[in-house]
């Protein structure tokens, strides 16, 4: 070892870097790879580990950078969670279009989101009217009577949108599944585009009406509809 060090101070520099090239470059390599590796390992592990407070889409819709912080974490700073700990996801640019002749790849999309939401994947959705009504056939959005609580029921009547769902035995009522944010606050300052959004919360079949996961939908809701 010795030896090879006093050989290598007698080298040029352009000498250095050939014995260089030789004999160690291709370790190098290999260990910054495994260096990047593992960071990015125990990033994901530390990722993997935080609570999930909610996870959101938004659909032909858009927010500023503002308003996406304010989803993110500005809701985890609103759960009094701390982001090393808690974490928010939220979907954007989802922006589809239902006409039917649409190319395949378009449709595929949409099929895409819909196997998304259809396992659960998103707690909320934030869209426009003509997403809101292609969605009502897929029957995944959660009656509002049964999701949020009586108090907000009441505060929120004026903004609770309906439509028509049938029953197993062939009847329809009218089910309240979307909040209009259109002049809310929230619309307001956070440029929501258009602002005749609607709010709806997802119904999946293995937490149907769960305390726990109504507390968190309900939790959101007045986290948006009350946003300043």
């Amino acid at each position: 070892m010795k030896n090879e060090l006093q050989k290598i101070r007698q080298m040029t520099p352009g000498e250095k870097w050939d014995y260089f090239k030789t004999y160690y470059l291709v370790q190098t390599v290999i260990g910054v790879i495994v260096l990047i590796l593992a960071v990015f390992f125990i990033r994901d592990m530390k990722m993997g580990s935080r609570e999930v407070l909610a996870s959101g889409c938004l659909i032909n819709v858009a927010i500023d950078e503002e308003g996406f912080l304010f989803l993110t974490d500005g809701y985890v700073d609103f759960c009094g969670k701390s982001i090393k700990k808690a974490s928010v996801f939220l979907s954007v640019d989802n922006t589809l279009d239902f006409m039917p002749e649409n190319p395949l790849d378009k449709d595929s999309y949409v099929m895409a989101l819909t196997a998304q939401i259809y396992a659960g994947e998103y707690q909320y959705l934030i869209l426009d009217q003509e997403a809101w009504e292609h969605f009502q056939a897929s029957d995944i959005y959660a009656d509002l009577a049964q999701t949020l609580t009586q108090e907000q029921q009441e505060a929120y009547a004026d903004r609770m949108i309906r439509q028509t769902v049938q029953s197993e035995d062939g009847t329809h009522t009218e089910t309240a599944t979307a909040l209009d944010l259109a002049g809310t606050a929230f619309a307001k300052r956070f440029h929501l585009e258009p602002q005749e959004a609607y709010l709806v919360f997802i119904e999946t079949a293995q937490e149907k009406y769960q305390d726990d996961v109504l507390e968190k939908k309900q939790r959101i809701a007045d986290y948006i509809l009350t946003a300043e």
